[in-house]
């Protein structure tokens, strides 16, 4: 990261962190205020909300007039409003523990802008949950664009679908389509702007109450891997790379999937699979390096790290894969004959210890010609 992106980076890292820290008991109240839309123009995502809103606050007779909404502890209510000429499709607030608010509007195309002080910012879960389910501490006038529905459903794994929240959270999700927003906290101002087939303030509290709770180690890794399946930028590859930290199957699941993503989220899963260790998925590995060559170097490099760990059978496995891939085959042939410490089940070969003066004669030799290959061109333009 250069000099001069870490400020602007760090604004919003540290208004995550910090309201992180005093999420759990913050009561913050969420007041909206929608336009009429009796023919249905406004963001779909946002029509479809107000009429379900009945199933939430019963005894509202029209969802598609003018209304007021009100998101608190105890629920949701809402009641009839009265329109204003210069009144976007929503305009509204949210209101952190402390008194301070985030404004909030929104245009009938589903383009919406939050403003307010970074402590509002901070004290607000529906903003935190947002910003660290799309990894939005980024250099300020980054955009951040997911796949909602994907992030979303990553989430709640655990939710009851057929529960009126569950049902809100997976068709909600669903309805607001892609997100694509950027934020910033300059000095004591916090600044949003982005866009769905909802706006953004309905998929921030979708997020909000669809927000793993628990271990944080398990929330971050979940994060991770919400991202890397729902990011349409380079995130995903973030994310693959991220998840090199964890040791979970799910962890390893999401990364074996990623290999059959684009060649770059390709690239990161080999190598986070090989950071983490993961043998068994080295059959996977190897059947995703017949797509390209990049694919094929990295799982080369995979194989290497990989085999000693590998039992027989995942073994076996792998040598049927590369039997028909040269450079695998190479690769193979030159681990498969050099010392190691055994793995699960697999055996150490007698004798072998003998040959590691050898290979170290061998990779040093071949070090040197690597970099006089390297030095020429330098030399012949001096």
């Amino acid at each position: 990261m250069t000099a001069a992106f870490a400020p602007r980076v760090r604004g919003v890292a540290l208004l995550l962190a910090a309201g992180l820290a005093a999420r759990a008991s913050a009561q913050v109240e969420v007041e909206l205020a929608l336009r009429a839309d009796q023919h249905g123009g406004g963001p779909p995502a946002l029509v479809w909300a107000r009429d379900h809103l009945p199933h939430f606050a019963p005894g509202l007779a029209d969802p598609r007039a003018a209304l007021r909404v009100r998101l608190h502890a105890g629920g949701i209510s809402a009641e009839p409003g009265a329109d204003r000429p210069d009144d976007p499709y929503l305009r509204g607030r949210i209101v952190a523990p402390g008194g301070d608010a985030l404004a909030v509007r929104c245009d009938a195309t589903g383009y919406e802008t939050w403003e307010g002080s970074a402590a509002a910012a901070a004290g607000c879960p529906q903003v935190l949950a947002l910003l660290a389910a799309t990894d939005a501490a980024r250099p300020a006038g980054a955009l951040t664009w997911v796949d909602f529905a994907a992030l979303l459903g990553n989430l709640t794994a655990g939710v009851e679908l057929d529960s009126p929240v569950g049902l809100l959270l997976a068709l909600g999700g669903a309805e607001c389509g892609d997100l694509v927003l950027r934020a910033a906290a300059r000095g004591d101002r916090f600044t949003l702007e982005g866009r769905s087939r909802g706006g953004v303030v309905f998929p921030a509290i979708l997020l909000a109450l669809a927000a793993p709770r628990g271990d944080a180690s398990a929330a971050e890794e979940q994060r991770w891997i919400a991202l890397a399946f729902a990011a349409r930028d380079a995130r995903r590859e973030e994310a693959a790379m991220q998840l090199a930290r964890f040791g979970s199957r799910e962890g390893e699941r999401c990364l074996r999937a990623l290999l059959h993503a684009g060649l770059d989220t390709r690239l990161r899963a080999i190598e986070a699979l090989a950071r983490r260790g993961a043998a068994e998925a080295l059959p996977d590995v190897v059947a995703a390096s017949r797509r390209d060559a990049a694919s094929a170097a990295a799982a080369a490099a995979a194989l290497a790290a990989l085999w000693d760990r590998c039992p027989e059978p995942t073994r076996a496995r792998v040598r049927a894969e590369v039997a028909d891939e040269p450079q695998l085959a190479s690769t193979l042939a030159r681990v498969d004959a050099a010392p190691r410490v055994a793995g699960p089940g697999a055996v150490r070969a007698p004798g072998r210890a003998a040959g590691r003066p050898v290979l170290a004669a061998v990779l040093a030799v071949l070090a040197v010609g690597l970099l006089l290959r390297v030095l020429r061109p330098v030399q012949r333009i001096s």
